[in-house]
């Protein structure tokens, strides 16, 4: 890790609520147009908000150390609502643009992770794929846990599925469904895309997962 360098950029930061994992808040800043990676000490304010929601984050500390495997991490201290959310269609262009292009890897790799030592800073730990109206959910018959796929580039990608309400909504006795119109009933909306990130750092590796799934805009 290396330490930030000072600047003068604004030490606040409108959003808008992308998922969260753990310890992490990501979320769509309004200002870059890009996602990021939020931590902080009022994060469980944030965390109880719906997808979407606008929000406000003050008091952001960019002088700490630079995670090369999360360049996109920011801190702050407190978390907000802040009024409307931006128009759908400005929210969805904003979105498509962080989509990752055809003909492109997910998050730069082939593989389900990444070496921990092949990152520099400069890569992004994020990305969003629009699902064109084709995803599945499954599970595994051995751990229980979840998993989700979509087609990339003539490939079907498979990633753990980490999002809090997919797990909690998806019928136990169920293995797998890719019925757009019975995920979106477990859901309450029509899947429209992924958020997927890298995981921290573990054994040398991230893990790429799927944060949360998005409604259609």
């Amino acid at each position: 890790m290396r330490r930030r360098e000072r600047d003068s950029r604004p030490q606040s930061m409108p959003f808008v609520v992308l998922g969260h994992l753990g310890a992490e808040l990501f979320v769509l800043n309004l200002g870059t147009k890009r996602v990021n990676r939020v931590e902080g000490a009022d994060l469980a304010t944030a965390t109880r908000t719906a997808t979407f929601e606008p929000m406000l984050l003050t008091g952001l500390d960019r002088h700490h150390l630079l995670d090369q495997g999360r360049p996109e991490l920011l801190f702050g201290a407190h978390f907000e609502r802040s009024g409307q959310a931006p128009p759908k269609r400005q929210l969805r262009t904003m979105l498509d643009d962080n989509c990752v292009p055809e003909g492109m890897y997910v998050l730069g790799s082939p593989g389900p992770s990444v070496a921990y030592a092949s990152l520099d800073g400069n890569r992004s730990s994020t990305a969003l794929v629009h699902l064109h109206k084709r995803f599945a959910i499954q599970r595994n018959t051995r751990t229980g846990k979840l998993n989700a796929l979509f087609p990339k580039d003539g490939a079907v990608l498979s990633y753990p599925l980490l999002d809090s309400r997919a797990v909690a909504t998806f019928p136990r006795e169920l293995e797998r469904s890719d019925s757009m119109r019975e995920l979106s009933e477990f859901l309450g909306f029509r899947p429209g895309y992924l958020l997927i990130a890298l995981a921290k750092v573990h054994g040398g590796y991230c893990k790429k997962v799927v944060v949360s799934i998005l409604p259609e805009l």
